[in-house]
């Protein structure tokens, strides 16, 4: 642990500022009917029914997608952690599918997703359904306003210049085997319990100090890029990229415990941080994650301002739902 720039803000305060993660319905109902410990969620598993990709991938030893990255971004006083979870794993897939290095605008999440409440918090899935529906546009196109809560207006000039497309994204089923899988492929958006005292003051090394790893506990958003086992000490962790600027932690990115020996939880892992993991997908489909339909806000879509035709000929009626196989 060590002095930073955070560490005069009570929990409380670093809560309200730096956070910003509201967990799906559904994922709140389940934790609600559970009756099992924290971070194993009963009742039918929202995850059954989508596609995971990487489940039969044999996972190496270790991996570290950072190299690929932009900088770490600084979310300032502002809960839009899950537009900085969100952009950084679209500008990591697409760097890996296609080689081009774009950094992306957390302001046009911010401002024009309009299922989630601008300062006040989203969640990434909405982040990743507004990117497969509108594509996002670049910083440089439509830059950060320094957490000006006043000013979230979307702007329509800028937010539909479509530097990067996603056509989808997927759940990472539950427990760190899965989300280990996953990271082989790429980057992550997870959820975690950031706002204790250890934890926003952390400096260096393997975090194994105090957070809750409970569902309902998930408060931030952040982007899992890897894992692998320090040295000397043996100890396993996973590497996650924050939104709390370079100069926190071991230059924005801190690593956490994995579960090793039947120690820990392999399925919330610390902080939680394997319940709630979803990646991005591009594949050449456009594909939706709502029951088989197109969302209510993609119906608005005004068609000559917003591009909505997936891969491949043909117009979309967006009253129609798209003919590709769903997650």
């Amino acid at each position: 642990m060590g002095i930073n720039h955070i560490a005069d803000l009570t929990v409380e305060e670093a809560s309200e500022q730096l956070g910003g993660l509201v967990l799906p319905t559904q994922v709140l109902s389940q934790a609600a009917a559970a009756e099992v410990p924290p971070g194993h969620i009963a009742g039918e598993d929202v995850d059954s029914k989508c596609g995971f990709t990487a489940a039969n991938r044999n996972v190496s030893s270790a991996v570290d997608w950072r190299s690929i990255l932009s900088p770490v971004k600084n979310q300032g006083a502002c809960g839009s952690c899950w537009a900085y979870s969100t952009t950084a794993a679209v500008e990591a897939v697409t760097a890996i599918m296609t080689g081009e290095r774009l950094v992306l605008s957390e302001q046009e999440l911010t401002d024009c997703n309009w299922q989630s409440s601008h300062c006040d918090g989203g969640n990434i899935e909405e982040g990743y359904k507004w990117v497969v529906a509108n594509g996002l546009g670049s910083i440089e196109d439509y830059p950060y306003n320094n957490a000006d809560h006043t000013n979230l207006t979307c702007d329509t000039t800028k937010a539909f210049s479509h530097r990067a497309t996603v056509d989808g994204y997927e759940m990472v089923p539950r427990g760190e085997a899965s989300l280990r899988q996953a990271l082989t492929v790429s980057p992550v958006s997870v959820g975690i319990d950031a706002f204790q005292k250890d934890f926003m003051n952390y400096k260096s090394g393997v975090y194994d100090g105090l957070c809750k790893n409970g569902i309902e506990d998930l408060g931030h958003a952040v982007l899992a890029v890897g894992y692998g086992t320090d040295e000397p000490t043996g100890a396993p962790y996973f590497i996650i990229r924050n939104s709390w600027t370079a100069e926190w932690g071991e230059g924005g990115y801190i690593r956490i415990k994995a579960a090793v020996g039947g120690q820990g939880d392999p399925v919330a892992g610390h902080c939680g941080i394997a319940l709630l993991g979803t990646r991005p997908v591009k594949d050449g489909s456009v594909q939706f994650h709502v029951n088989g339909t197109w969302p209510e806000w993609a119906k608005k879509l005004d068609p000559s301002k917003h591009d909505v035709t997936p891969s491949g000929p043909g117009p979309v009626n967006p009253d129609d739902p798209p003919s590709a196989s769903f997650l």
